[in-house]
């Protein structure tokens, strides 16, 4: 029998028996949009993420922005795709928001293989809102010239998946607001401990919900939300792994494209 009392051990088995209880759930093709938060007038990131289950050769998808709220100043491959060199690419700005339609290469074949939370568009938008405005923004099709669809494709069986989406948030805050959150406090209770790992666990592979604080589930502070996160989560609390900061209520020392309210901790 194994010996639970081995903490790497210990940590290990508790991830093992979290993934096993969410894997029917798994959203193993998946489109993701993670919204931003800041100061109305001002420009946030808003990305679009992958999750892919088999060799993927390219996609098309559109994503439905309100103009009433928010304005597209930018929309660019993220640099992991950049640096592919796709051999075919079209991104849009149509009044609706943005559409994209990539290949990354026929000749020679190259696909992306399986993996999880890659992020492929960097979309810049201006805060229209009034402060405390939450606008959903949305994987869609029928926009663009021709319409887009939301589709992945290989070069291999299956050659077209329609991909789970999941739509994000950008918040307006106060002029010269920060958000303010506890690193790893994924379910924003106001503690940190393994529900929080099982909040990640659940979100990426079970309910596809948006956490209240997608920064502070980035337990690695890598700037996106993944398995990795909730690894290094139970780590933290069974091995003692250090969490980057901020480990109390405070402000996020880096900048990326994740989302979080400005209530997320006292």
């Amino acid at each position: 029998m194994l010996d639970h009392s081995d903490p790497a051990l210990r940590c290990c088995f508790i991830l093992a028996l979290v993934c096993s209880g969410t894997s029917a759930g798994f959203a193993e093709n998946s489109l993701t949009v993670v919204g931003g938060t800041g100061a109305a007038g001002t420009n946030v990131s808003v990305v679009v993420e992958l999750t892919n289950d088999f060799p993927v050769l390219g996609w098309s998808y559109g994503v439905c922005i309100p103009s009433a709220d928010l304005a597209v100043v930018n929309a660019a491959l993220s640099p992991q795709m950049l640096a592919l060199s796709p051999e075919f690419l079209e991104i849009e700005l149509p009044p609706e928001g943005v559409a994209c339609a990539l290949v990354i290469s026929y000749d020679p074949l190259q696909t992306i293989a399986p993996q999880s939370s890659m992020q492929i568009l960097d979309i810049t938008v201006t805060l229209l809102g009034a402060p405390g405005t939450s606008t959903t923004v949305a994987l869609c099709e029928g926009i663009g010239a021709p319409p887009v669809a939301v589709v992945i494709a290989g070069p291999a069986p299956p050659q077209e998946v329609a991909p789970v989406v999941i739509a994000g948030t950008v918040t307006v805050g106060s002029p010269g607001s920060v958000p303010h959150f506890v690193r790893s406090d994924c379910n924003g209770d106001g503690s940190v401990n393994i529900a929080d790992a099982i909040s990640i666990l659940s979100s990426l592979f079970v309910t596809g919900e948006i956490p209240p604080c997608t920064s502070a589930c980035d337990t690695n502070d890598d700037g996106s939300m993944n398995i990795a996160d909730a690894i290094r989560a139970l780590g933290a609390l069974f091995l003692g792994e250090i969490i980057p900061a901020p480990n109390s209520c405070g402000e996020d020392p880096t900048t990326d494209g994740l989302a979080c309210p400005l209530t997320i901790c006292p």
